[in-house]
């Protein structure tokens, strides 16, 4: 746990110092120095300082080389993206830092670190807690589509369970073969994928849903899977659950603000408008959801068929407008606008509808 993990460190008179002063470390500090921590790291530490501002959300920015007398007596926390991670820990090995641990963007440490600072600070309607499912009851079927994609790294990942389904998405754009399944065929958007990444892959489900004989039907990456168990998963419907987010990721100071200084500004103001004009009361939803700090992000979810399909006939009409008003992007990573916004709708859709579904929410696996 990560919390024992400071805890410890702080009783042993250890500084707590946050490697990375990027956008992750900003928003670590920020959940740090709420309940139930109430502490601030004694320095951010980066490789070279020409490259970074001095301060970090009120914590000052050191070179790593300049703390070489505190290896013993600190915790470094890696707060940036996860590929570079196992570079930066062996960095930090090799400058003999002890004490090391991961608070990446996809770490089960990060999961529970927003999960304190959830259940601490957010007023929640959806009692979001990482819920236990109880394993006793009758069975009911599943099926989770797993999305991949030719240009999916290389990842060391546990055997595909049986009631994960392999679906490649943007298959249009590729001759190469990586599933049975493939979201070219019939009705599609196949073409679409590089904007809308696995949503292509969620559209041809929703078009195909006849010839899925599941209760409840959801969808994951390659990289990233569930963190539940199949026993669990079988017993779903015994316990009323409507449906399974991941647990949310934390935005200070709010969800919006953090989207426009990530992404695009107009993006966001499109997708808001588009709101307002199709489906008013999901936009006066929206503004209030969307002040707040938490979404359930991935476009992730299990969730009982005609849910799915309900959330489906809703979200891509709205997508589609979007896509009209919104202008393609230089960037690959910002040109995948359409599915950051509908990260945001997925969390819009259920969250509104939280007093009709029974939610529950679970951590997820990261293959890396």
């Amino acid at each position: 746990m990560i919390r024992e993990k400071i805890n410890s460190a702080i009783n042993e008179n250890k500084h707590i110092i946050i490697y990375g002063a990027g956008k992750i470390a900003q928003q670590v500090i920020k959940m740090l120095a709420a309940e139930p921590y109430n502490i601030v790291p004694f320095c951010c530490a980066v490789t070279s300082i020409k490259e970074n501002e001095k301060i970090c959300e009120g914590v000052p920015v050191l070179e790593i080389s300049k703390l070489l007398s505190y290896v013993e007596k600190s915790l470094v926390l890696v707060t940036t993206v996860d590929k570079y991670k196992y570079e930066i820990r062996d960095t930090l090995r090799r400058l003999k830092f002890i004490n090391i641990d991961f608070l990446t963007f996809e770490s089960q440490n990060m999961e529970e670190l927003r999960l304190d600072y959830i259940e601490n600070n957010i007023k929640n309607p959806l009692d979001i807690k990482g819920k236990s499912i109880d394993v006793s009851g009758y069975s009911n079927t599943i099926e989770i589509f797993m999305m991949c994609n030719h240009n999916d790294k290389n990842v060391m990942m546990s055997k595909i369970p049986r009631y994960i389904t392999p679906l490649q998405v943007g298959k249009y754009n590729t001759d190469v073969s990586l599933a049975n399944l493939k979201d070219d065929v019939g009705d599609n958007i196949s073409y679409k994928n590089m904007n809308y990444c696995e949503l292509t892959g969620l559209y041809w489900i929703w078009k195909n849903l006849n010839r899925v004989n599941a209760m409840y039907v959801g969808i994951c990456h390659y990289r990233r899977w569930f963190n539940i168990t199949y026993s669990e998963l079988k017993k779903l419907d015994h316990q009323n659950i409507d449906a399974i987010l991941t647990i949310p990721i934390v935005n200070i100071p709010s969800v919006k603000k953090t989207y426009e200084q990530d992404h695009s500004k107009k993006d966001w103001f499109v997708m808001m408008d588009i709101l307002k004009e199709m489906s008013p009361e999901y936009y006066e939803a929206a503004v209030k959801i969307f002040d707040e700090r938490i979404y359930s992000g991935y476009n992730m979810v299990i969730t009982r068929k005609k849910i799915l399909a309900d959330y489906c006939a809703w979200l891509f009409p709205i997508l589609k407008k979007i896509e009209e008003k919104c202008q393609q992007k230089e960037s690959r990573y910002q040109n995948r606008f359409i599915g950051f916004l509908a990260e945001r709708l997925l969390t819009l859709y259920f969250f509104k509808n939280a007093s009709r579904y029974k939610i529950a929410f679970v951590g997820k696996k990261y293959f890396d």
